[in-house]
């Protein structure tokens, strides 16, 4: 399960894989769901927590690298 320091922006698995920190919550991590529109980064903690993002789209992570992590 993945944990996260108060000031980190990525929570690490003790297997070593970083999942986005949620920028709502303290103790959530953003992990990809498919939406009514298109996928999106969504927190572990929903319902309680509604924090949410974007997927990457940039050149330095793909949405590929993201869905693999999962």
């Amino acid at each position: 399960m993945p944990s996260r320091e108060r000031t980190a922006s990525d929570a690490t698995c003790s297997c070593g894989k970083k999942f986005p920190a949620c920028p709502t919550c303290s103790d959530g991590w953003l992990v990809e769901r498919a939406g009514r529109y298109s996928r999106f980064l969504g927190c572990v903690r929903y319902p309680k927590c509604s924090g949410k993002a974007k997927l990457p789209t940039d050149n330095n992570e793909s949405t590929e690298t993201i869905a693999n992590d999962i």
